[in-house]
């Protein structure tokens, strides 16, 4: 692993599989931690969780503004995902409903959080800077 650690997550049903979110990328181990190998880079990774059906590493990462990322574990791919966060704040938790599983939360440095009820087509805010949002 090169950088400092920001975030480790386990895959939820294969625990030899953990990645790490460091200051210079994203690092996936299948053997238990033993050995990493680097599967992002592009900024700071700051958060990471993979989804519960196994299949996908939800990641967020800065590099001058906030990024939200998914990366396919079977495919080796990553795809960007829109995000409704300022230039200025950065993703430092990704959450999913186990049991609306197509339900995301992210929440951010100055304490805004998003709900997305869509797998993380759109975005919705619910708290602006620790207060909730009034619909």
């Amino acid at each position: 692993i090169v950088g400092n650690p920001r975030a480790l997550a386990v895959h939820p049903t294969e625990w030899e599989k953990v990645v790490a979110a460091t200051s210079t990328g994203l690092f996936l181990s299948e053997d238990g931690g033993e050995h990493f190998r680097r599967v992002a880079e592009g900024g700071e990774m700051l958060a990471a969780t993979f989804d519960l059906d196994g299949r996908t590493l939800w990641l967020s990462a800065h590099d001058g503004r906030p990024r939200l990322g998914k990366y396919d574990l079977n495919l080796g791919t990553r795809s960007d995902v829109t995000i409704p966060v300022a230039p200025d704040d950065a993703i430092l938790y990704i959450a999913q409903n186990s049991v609306v599983r197509n339900s995301y939360a992210i929440a951010t440095h100055a304490r805004n959080v998003f709900l997305s009820e869509d797998g993380g087509k759109s975005w919705r805010q619910i708290a602006d800077r620790g207060q909730a949002v009034v619909q």
